[in-house]
């Protein structure tokens, strides 16, 4: 393997607006980590799947994050993430509070789901629904 140069980079996969997405969602999950860790710290969470996000927002900001809401929980590691709209908030305002719902036994996300399916009561819908 020491002897095997380097891969070339292939221009043709360059995609600036994916690019700028990914970025700006790094910079976002970064304040939601400092808002995780200060929630850890005062003991509202234990790990970020307890957790629920809050993201207060307006403008472009808003509109980023209810394009993005599919994919919010995961990037974050959290149980569930809610996106308001408020125009007073200048920046992304983000609040943590302890999820809701029973913890899926096989995900480990705290769901309203967990108990629905007779079959495989300890999980969420979603796992239940892999599961069969």
């Amino acid at each position: 393997i020491q002897l095997n140069s380097w891969p070339e980079v292939n221009a043709e996969y360059n995609n600036a607006e994916l690019e700028e997405k990914w970025s700006r969602l790094i910079k976002i999950r970064e304040e939601v980590l400092k808002a995780l860790e200060n929630a850890r710290n005062e003991k509202i969470i234990g790990a970020s799947l307890e957790a629920e996000i809050l993201l207060k927002a307006s403008g472009d900001d808003y509109d980023f994050l209810v394009k993005n809401k599919d994919i919010l929980s995961m990037i974050f590691i959290v149980s569930n993430t809610v996106v308001e709209e408020d125009p007073s908030v200048e920046a992304i305002k983000i609040s943590v509070a302890k999820a809701n719902g029973d913890k899926c036994e096989r995900c480990w996300v705290y769901s309203h789901s967990v108990g629905e399916d007779h079959t495989h009561p300890t999980l969420c819908s979603r796992c239940a629904t892999v599961l069969g």
